[in-house]
């Protein structure tokens, strides 16, 4: 399996980045930094001014219900495409109750960091077009900030090698070609750590993609997105890019190359998400924020 996006590992991340980084993971609440991120990082200049364009809308409860939504509606197309529950088939290929629940707790990670990363891409890809974000008014409480923290909840991971060999392999393969991802992501290792749960999981939620309404779906995904993300709060200009076009060009290629397969990979996630727990839990957020909510004549006003 050759993987063809160059990207910047985790563990091999140079000091002049290392706090982008921690600063990306605690932004997204999350334990690891998603490829889109490792894959810009190479590029000199790039994900320090991609980051310092995203930030400023990540951190806000407006992101971060936008994410909620788009997560929601991951869940619903998954079940739309005929996603069922799956725990009998696990059960017969042998996974364990204890074994499952270690799954659950990696699926809920990236149930919850994926669409995250799909709004971050689809900024990025609309930047083409023009200015993204901060054209509505909204109300007051959507400008607060999120904690900059991963959530607490949050597994730890357990990663398979990014090119195994075996049935583990062969089923990257799959994946990675069924989705269109250049790179195995964290999903996969992580979930590739549990070949006897990835295997009969992929089987059944293959199909998914060839549904007779899959195109229509995913089309409808990606509008969604792109009307979420003109929701946020802070305008993003493509022209703060226009002092190095060398940064734009990168970007634009990645972006290009990662926003169809994000978006089957958080449909993916999302179905076994829902795959496990049943339609109503893949609905919810994994790591709920508690806000403060503004009192009621502030709603009224805003």
């Amino acid at each position: 399996m050759v993987t063809t996006l160059e990207q910047i590992r985790e563990g091999a991340v140079p000091a002049e980045l290392a706090g982008v980084y921690r600063d990306i993971r605690h932004c997204l609440r999350t334990s690891f930094v998603p490829l889109l991120f490792r894959a810009l990082a190479p590029h000199r200049g790039v994900l320090k001014a991609v980051w310092h364009e995203l930030r400023p809308n990540v951190i806000t409860r407006a992101f971060e219900e936008a994410s909620n939504d788009l997560r929601a509606a991951l869940a619903t197309t998954s079940v739309d495409l005929g996603t069922r529950l799956i725990e009998p088939v696990l059960m017969s290929a042998g996974v364990d109750v204890d074994e499952l629940d270690e799954v659950r707790e990696q699926v809920d990670l990236f149930h919850y960091t994926d669409p995250k990363v799909l709004l971050c891409v689809t900024v990025l890809q609309r930047l083409a077009e023009g200015p993204v974000g901060g054209r509505h008014k909204l109300r007051p409480s959507l400008l607060e900030s999120i904690p900059t923290d991963p959530a607490p909840d949050v597994p730890q991971l357990l990663l398979a090698p990014e090119e195994p060999g075996g049935v583990v392999g062969e089923v990257f393969h799959e994946i990675m070609h069924a989705i269109g991802l250049p790179a195995a992501t964290t999903d996969l290792q992580a979930l590739g750590h549990w070949p006897e749960f990835l295997e009969p999981s992929w089987e059944a939620l293959n199909p998914m993609f060839q549904h007779k309404a899959y195109a229509r779906a995913s089309a409808a995904l990606h509008d969604q997105a792109s009307r979420l993300v003109d929701l946020l709060p802070h305008k993003i200009d493509p022209s703060v890019f226009a002092a190095n076009p060398q940064v734009m060009a990168d970007m634009a290629r990645i972006v290009g190359t990662l926003h169809e397969p994000w978006l089957r990979l958080s449909l993916f996630v999302a179905a076994l998400k829902v795959s496990l727990d049943g339609p109503q839990e893949g609905l919810d957020s994994p790591y709920p924020v508690e806000w403060e909510e503004p009192p009621v004549d502030q709603l009224e006003l805003s």
